[in-house]
């Protein structure tokens, strides 16, 4: 028979306990099954335990309490990089975040592209598919596992580790760097970036007549002069 929602919160109990949402002892609508978004624990075996005194719509009771037993098991493996074009301001560190949960490695192929073919580059209709494998030799420089080991030395933990991206733009302070990312899990394994390193700012003002475009040093914030050769 239907049951409310906010009847079985109010009739089940947790050992260890478990936070439960205020707003689930509100929601009284009456369904033949309870979903329920709780925090629990990883790698933490539960104790439930449903009252007797639980009601379905009808005012029927349980016969009996009922309990069992809830095997929580790991996080489920993520892997992540900014995708998309990204900019990396050529006085910083050179670095941009990879975030790993229960990852045991992954696969980093970096390459840079020249400014002659830059336009090209990103006109391409697959440049940030991450259904599709990018198999060009002669763009990545840098082609080698990453074994960050984060699911062994730190399970069921969000990580962040720094891509150095002086790995493949070398002596060079500003490039243009195409990153294949291989999370080596799901259908779409191959996240892509694409990062413009220099010291570049750019806000560009449409306008119906014409436009204004401000230029400034992402370093000192001040506008720059720029030159035709520059650009």
């Amino acid at each position: 028979n239907p049951v409310a929602f906010s009847e079985v919160i109010k009739n089940a109990k947790f050992d260890p306990p478990v936070k439960i949402p205020a707003e689930y002892y509100d929601e009284n609508y009456a369904s033949n099954g309870a979903n329920c978004y709780l925090d629990f624990k990883p790698r933490t075996q539960y104790r439930v335990r449903i009252s007797k005194r639980l009601k379905d719509r009808f005012d029927n009771l349980l016969d009996k309490d009922y309990e069992f037993t809830l095997q929580v098991g790991d996080y489920y493996p993520y892997a992540g990089i900014p995708t998309g074009i990204n900019v990396v301001e050529s006085k910083s560190e050179l670095r941009i975040p990879a975030t790993f949960v229960n990852i045991e490695e992954v696969k980093l192929d970096m390459g840079l592209v020249s400014l002659d073919q830059a336009i090209p580059f990103l006109n391409r209709d697959d440049l940030f598919n991450s259904c599709e494998k990018n198999d060009e030799s002669n763009l990545f420089s840098v082609r080698r596992p990453w074994p960050v080991e984060t699911g062994k030395k730190y399970p069921n933990q969000r990580v962040i580790l720094p891509i150095d991206l002086k790995e493949v733009l070398e002596t060079r302070q500003s490039g243009l760097v195409y990153i294949q990312f291989d999370r080596s899990y799901g259908e779409c394994p191959y996240l892509k970036s694409f990062l413009e390193v220099g010291d570049l700012g750019v806000t560009w003002k449409y306008a119906p007549e014409n436009n204004v475009v401000w230029i400034t040093s992402l370093n000192t914030f001040q506008p720059i002069k720029i030159q035709k050769n520059m650009l």
